[in-house]
């Protein structure tokens, strides 16, 4: 009986990590479309205008930027690369990114706990306790991959 108790006790492992998985499976898509609607909304336009200040870019084609991308995304290989900056991209696409990522940090600070709260989200607890490890890796883009969700 002890081997049938073991067996029992590794399905149950399983089926705890495998119940948490689907918590978390779009997480990288949601977010990312949230923070993109969150550019192209009005909301974000007194933060826009400050980071301008700082960043020289041009609000319009910033957005339109984000229009052309926002439909495309489907994961975290698609946020990945709002975020990164590789050498031949060019000055604008570097303002580009640095400005996504200053938007998706203010975001993710004060406006995503009221987007997870009022959506339609299943898992919104989870959610919520994820904002934080997606903001450490939004602050660094490199480490922004799946292996440790």
């Amino acid at each position: 009986m002890a081997p049938n108790s073991t067996k029992s006790q590794s399905k149950g492992d399983l089926g705890v990590k495998y119940q948490e998985s689907p918590k978390l499976k779009n997480v990288f898509k949601n977010y990312a479309r949230a923070i993109c609607s969150f550019i192209l909304s009005e909301i974000s336009t007194p933060y826009l205008s400050k980071i301008a200040e700082e960043i020289c870019f041009k609000e319009q084609d910033f957005r339109r930027y984000i229009t052309e991308k926002k439909d495309g995304i489907k994961g975290i290989v698609e946020l990945r690369g709002l975020l990164v900056v590789d050498i031949k991209h060019t000055v604008e696409l570097v303002c580009f990114k640095r400005v996504f990522q200053r938007i998706a940090e203010i975001f993710i600070k004060y406006f995503a706990s009221n987007w997870i709260c009022s959506s339609k989200l299943e898992y919104k607890l989870d959610y919520l306790k994820f904002r934080h490890r997606l903001l450490k890796r939004i602050r660094n883009p490199a480490s922004l991959t799946s292996q440790k969700i």
